[in-house]
């Protein structure tokens, strides 16, 4: 009995950590393409939405993959959503196209008491899977074969679990074409009701139709430009970053076989760079970054931009303010 009393006044006395969350790069299909002995440094980004101060364990299970600067638990201070922690990602250089890794990551909140570390009942756990291309892509085709081909899911079952859904969807179009229908007709009805009694030539009345019809194409004509511009602007500034060199002897390429392929992996990589490999690029005569930049993707106000900077976070703050 005093055991069970001991241990719920610990449960008390313990914060519940239930606002820890983790964001990461996007992948598509969960998949990282890589070529042969290249490194990617791959972001996380640990988010404590608590009003406490939170401590996390990150773990990473991989033959491939470790955690750049490593630390025994990371501090999260309250309501903090931008504490970054990159994973760096290499590669074999005798991999064969297609050959695939997997790369799974662990998160634990841990309470820092006197006596030691209580580890709380909560883990966050992630994975994906890491595939070996060539600069065209060849590599994955095969990969994906081999995955399907592993998986090898039964049609019969596919159809029985996806039948109370196409179900599902038939009733609710029916629904809807039945509410849709209904609603027409009653405001066909008041349309009627409501037509002033002076309209009575039939003529006169299609003229105002075609008329209304007419207005509304031109008003959707003159909105459609407009809408193509604002979305044709959006998607150029997300993919501001993202753009990839041509080809690979476009890469930037580093003395550790660090190669970067975009701006982006620039961005990155500028947090954990050597301060020695920053200097070497960057002086007073010559900005190697800044020539990358407006040589390979034109992007001349970039390049002016940081072609004067003389620190890594002058840098690093100048990209993250011109993609924000």
């Amino acid at each position: 009995m005093r055991r069970r009393l001991l241990l719920l006044i610990l449960l008390l006395f313990i914060p519940i950590v239930n606002g820890l969350g983790v964001a990461q790069d996007f992948l598509q299909d969960d998949t990282l393409k890589l070529l042969k002995g290249e490194t990617h440094y791959f972001k996380l980004i640990l988010q404590n939405s608590e009003d406490i101060q939170v401590f996390v364990k990150v773990e990473v299970e991989s033959e491939i993959a470790e955690i750049e600067d490593e630390k025994e638990l990371y501090e999260l201070s309250p309501k903090s959503y931008h504490n970054e922690v990159f994973l760096k990602i290499t590669s074999p250089k005798n991999a064969k196209l297609g050959d695939s890794y997997k790369v799974s990551y662990a998160v634990t909140p841990v309470v820092k008491q006197e006596g030691g570390q209580i580890g709380m009942n909560m883990r966050i756990r992630q994975s994906f899977d890491v595939v070996i291309v060539d600069e065209d892509g060849v590599g994955y085709n095969k990969y994906v074969l081999r995955k399907s081909s592993e998986q090898k899911p039964s049609s019969f079952g596919t159809i029985k679990k996806i039948f109370p859904l196409i179900l599902l969807i038939i009733i609710i179009g029916a629904v809807g074409t039945l509410i849709v229908r209904k609603s027409a007709l009653i405001s066909k009805k008041i349309l009627l009701k409501n037509k002033p009694k002076q309209i009575t030539n039939k003529e006169e009345t299609l003229v105002q139709e075609k008329r209304i019809e007419e207005d509304s194409e031109k008003s959707t004509a003159e909105e459609k430009p407009i809408i193509q511009k604002l979305v044709s602007e959006k998607e150029e500034k997300e993919l501001l970053f993202d753009k990839e060199a041509p080809s690979q002897d476009k890469y930037f390429h580093f003395n550790n076989e660090t190669v970067l392929k975009s701006v982006n992996d620039l961005y990155y990589y500028l947090k954990v760079m050597p301060e020695g490999t920053y200097y070497y690029h960057v002086s007073e005569h010559h900005n190697h970054f800044a020539d990358w930049i407006q040589g390979v993707f034109q992007y001349n106000d970039l390049a002016e931009k940081i072609r004067h900077c003389r620190t890594r976070e002058e840098m690093r703050r100048i990209l993250e303010d011109e993609q924000k």
